[in-house]
């Protein structure tokens, strides 16, 4: 038996009765949100940290979304993708680079998992794998 644990509570998204995509704008918006917050649970950020945020954006990449199953009866989507990001704000890579680093084979790229469901209020429910940036 799979034991499926989420890193945070749901996300609401968008309002509306359409089937949700693994590769829609909102939910992977959705998705690299709850990893941020993630990210900063686990440094023990838990104050207004949109600034911190916001520096993550260019640190974090979702690609490869592929469909793994479609529930059109329930209107949820399974999803998988690959995470690339860096254990650094994007100016701590800058600086890391212009010291000589190889900011590149700091890279950390995991694999996925995640869906989007449409709730009975018509809002896009997603939720996320537990996973780890670190090896």
């Amino acid at each position: 038996m799979k034991k499926v644990l989420l890193i945070l509570p749901l996300f609401i998204i968008s309002c509306g009765k359409e089937m949700p995509k693994c590769e829609s704008f909102e939910v992977k918006q959705t998705v690299l949100d709850i990893i941020k917050e993630e990210r900063l649970n686990s440094l023990g950020i838990l104050e207004d940290s949109t600034e911190i945020i916001e520096s993550m954006d260019t640190t974090l990449i979702l690609s490869n979304i592929r469909t793994e199953n479609i529930n059109e009866e329930i209107q949820k989507c399974d999803c998988e993708g690959t995470l690339e990001g860096y254990p650094f704000k994007l100016e701590d890579l800058n600086d890391l680079s212009k010291l000589g680093v190889n900011v590149l084979e700091m890279k950390n790229k995991i694999n996925l998992k995640f869906n989007a469901q449409i709730n009975a209020e018509g809002e896009t429910i997603v939720e996320v794998e537990p996973f780890s940036l670190i090896d």
